[in-house]
């Protein structure tokens, strides 16, 4: 995720993990059901539990501490909706989501070593609820780390820069969503699920113009243009602040203005 927060704030987060049969691995209790865990970070880093040997001039692989736990994944598949995702489970973070009609081989995969859960889709919902509460407590959690340790001119930074993007930026997002709900399909955007069997087409489109309106409006130019306008000393914070504080406003912009999948 783009980001410059370098802490990982995970411990408060982390959920009961049931320890079963040596062989059947480690399980994660949600709402009183327990789901099985995996090694299998897919196209991360594939199955932390492997070994593999990279022939001669071949890539090499980076592999975990030996003591590091690799049960850091949930798989679900939603066998009524046809949506397989994984999570990582110490942060909550969403990982894979697809149509699990392209998703043959993994399923299987998964099926064969029992790390996969299937499930309808009320259950599903509430697995993704879960992780989306978490992930959300772990970025609260890493903002209050961030902010807690930022200097006078860092804070002032981050309120111009607010500042801006509702002055010269949340108009423009705001009728192009508009624009999108009546139906109008933004210039330059293809849909990459097409009939939204996965993300609906609106959060799709949502998401580009959100991102497509924010990379042409809040440039480093314009921004620091802004600054000097308010009277900003630019040479009082990192020379990446600036950088920083846009990429928070437009995750910000995201959680506001994207509609369900």
């Amino acid at each position: 995720m783009r980001d410059p927060i370098v802490h990982r704030v995970v411990s408060r987060v982390a959920g009961n993990v049931v320890p079963l049969r040596p062989n059947s691995g480690p399980k994660l209790e949600i709402g009183g059901k327990h789901y099985a865990l995996s090694t299998d970070s897919g196209p991360l880093m594939g199955d932390l539990a492997e070994d593999f040997t990279p022939s001669e001039g071949g890539a090499r692989i980076i592999h975990p501490p030996e003591n590091a736990n690799k049960w850091r994944y949930l798989w679900a598949y939603d066998t009524d909706a046809q949506v397989l995702a994984m999570w990582r489970v110490s942060d909550g973070d969403e990982k894979v989501w697809e149509n699990a009609k392209h998703a043959g081989a993994q399923i299987v995969k998964l099926s064969k070593k029992g790390q996969l859960n299937r499930v309808g889709n009320a259950e599903f919902k509430h697995i993704e609820s879960h992780m989306q509460k978490r992930n959300h407590e772990t970025i609260e959690s890493l903002k209050k780390i961030v902010e807690d340790n930022k200097h006078a001119e860092e804070k002032q930074l981050d309120v111009l820069v607010r500042e801006y993007f509702e002055e010269h930026v949340v108009n423009l997002i705001e009728h192009s969503i508009s624009n999108i709900k009546r139906g109008v399909t933004p210039i330059g955007f293809k849909a990459y699920d097409h009939k939204g069997e996965v993300v609906s087409v609106e959060r799709q489109a949502t998401i580009y113009v959100v991102s497509s309106v924010i990379k042409k409006e809040m440039t480093i130019e314009k921004v620091e243009a802004f600054l000097r306008s308010k009277g900003f000393d630019l040479d009082s914070v990192h020379n990446q602040s600036i950088e920083w504080a846009i990429g928070d406003v437009q995750d910000a912009a995201m959680e506001k203005y994207l509609p369900p999948r």
